[in-house]
């Protein structure tokens, strides 16, 4: 970013790192699929718990990712109708991505004026979005209780938001530039240029 004397400025500025971020949000999350799909092929190792005990929740409710939930609920409310099979093959993803893409773009928000969230890597920012979701989603029932799952499904969810939290920081770094690894002006800077 470059001020009216062509020199480069190092103001933070809210949109440029919303717009970064909001990127490393989606390559974050496209690594995040990538790595779990392989890893769930290679290992061939189910992917729900067991459902014993959970007859109110029926048998989607473990079957179903938190995204497709969202997708569901989301269509439910709108247009008053279940999703298809089919649909909820398109859904899925979309919510995953949006989703990915509105974390990515609130963190890259916060790096612009606190550049130490930032800090190895992105791990970090990773590994307590990790945390968010084994709280957050039982409360929003949209998984069940953490003990419900076997201890291989949290190693992998906790290494796969590292993943997004590193790829997240790295796209954002490199589309901020220098402008984002030096000591900030005190005057934040709104404008896209």
């Amino acid at each position: 970013m470059r001020d009216s004397r062509g020199k480069e400025s190092n103001k933070p500025n809210l949109w440029q790192g919303i717009l970064a971020g909001a990127i490393g949000g989606l390559v974050g999350s496209l690594a995040m699929n990538l790595v779990q799909r392989a890893a769930h092929e290679i290992f061939e190792a189910p992917t729900t718990p067991r459902v014993d005990g959970h007859p109110e929740k029926g048998p989607d409710f473990f079957h179903d990712s938190a995204a497709m939930k969202v997708g569901k609920r989301i269509s439910r409310r709108v247009t008053g109708r279940r999703l298809s099979r089919k649909q909820k093959r398109i859904v899925e993803p979309i919510v995953h991505y949006v989703f990915g893409a509105i974390s990515g773009a609130a963190y890259g928000a916060v790096a612009e004026y606190i550049p130490e969230v930032g800090a190895a890597g992105g791990i970090p920012f990773g590994a307590a979005f990790y945390l968010a979701d084994e709280i957050g989603m039982p409360l929003l029932d949209l998984s069940g209780h953490p003990l419900e799952y076997p201890l291989w499904r949290h190693l992998d969810a906790l290494g796969t938001h590292c993943l997004y939290g590193f790829a997240t920081e790295t796209v954002r770094r490199n589309l901020r530039g220098a402008a984002c690894s030096r000591e900030r002006d005190d005057r934040p800077e709104f404008g896209i240029a």
